[in-house]
């Protein structure tokens, strides 16, 4: 039952009466491997939550945030992922090659139906689901050269964070596109250069409550230069 205050000022209180969360999962997948490095994938995923431990809002006499057992809950999940050689395509272009996965992701959870339920909402989302995830990525490979780079996008949709109770509406967090790219070169036998840029796009972390913003920051570009010497 210990509790602590976060950054921006809210207390997050322990829960010592949680229960275990019991999950089944379901999966069905079909790959085919056409090429060294090529694949395509299909793939079906189901879960089933019993008990499912959610972080969520408390609002007495004032906001906290702590963890609690919702009854039951359920995600589904279709996904494509592949990845193709634009040497297939035209040989002066092998060794570039174009990659990712998308993900839909429908999840609902079973809260307490009882007309003194705290639930603000009891019809939502899995607390921290996101309805898609994209990953996207260009990658260049010159072996001769000792040359590898990458150009990555990944974005998510909006999620809840925190699930809203007593009137509070339930904490979201929007979705962050980001866009990194990495570049390695072989210098010798042994050393390898190594460079990257985060965040290129540099995107605004943002959180919303009932509509409005709550936490709005930007985590800045980051740039890093290494070198690797293999013994």
């Amino acid at each position: 039952p210990f509790d602590f205050t976060n950054i921006g000022g809210v207390a997050t209180v322990g829960n010592p009466d949680l229960k275990r969360a019991q999950i089944s999962n379901y999966d069905l997948r079909a790959e085919w491997y056409y090429g060294v490095g090529e694949h395509l994938s299909v793939a079906a995923f189901y879960k089933h939550f019993q008990n499912p431990i959610e972080e969520g809002l408390e609002n007495a006499t004032e906001v906290t945030r702590t963890w609690r057992n919702a009854i039951s809950a359920y995600s589904w999940r279709l996904e494509i992922e592949g990845r193709l050689d634009f040497g297939r395509v035209w040989r002066p272009l092998a060794g570039l090659a174009l990659g990712g996965n998308l993900a839909v992701i429908e999840s609902r959870v079973k809260l307490d139906t009882v007309e003194s339920s705290p639930e603000t909402n009891r019809e939502r989302p899995l607390q921290g689901q996101s309805p898609f995830v994209v990953n996207v990525g260009v990658e260049y490979s010159h072996p001769k050269a000792g040359v590898t780079t990458s150009l990555m996008f990944n974005v998510a949709g909006r999620r809840i964070t925190a699930a809203g109770k007593y009137g509070t509406p339930d904490y979201y967090e929007e979705p962050f596109p980001k866009l990194d790219l990495t570049l390695s070169k072989k210098l010798y036998t042994r050393l390898q250069a190594t460079a990257g840029a985060g965040n290129i796009l540099d995107s605004r972390v943002r959180y919303t409550q009932g509509g409005l913003p709550q936490a709005v920051y930007r985590p800045g570009r980051t740039v890093s230069l290494g070198m690797t010497y293999t013994l």
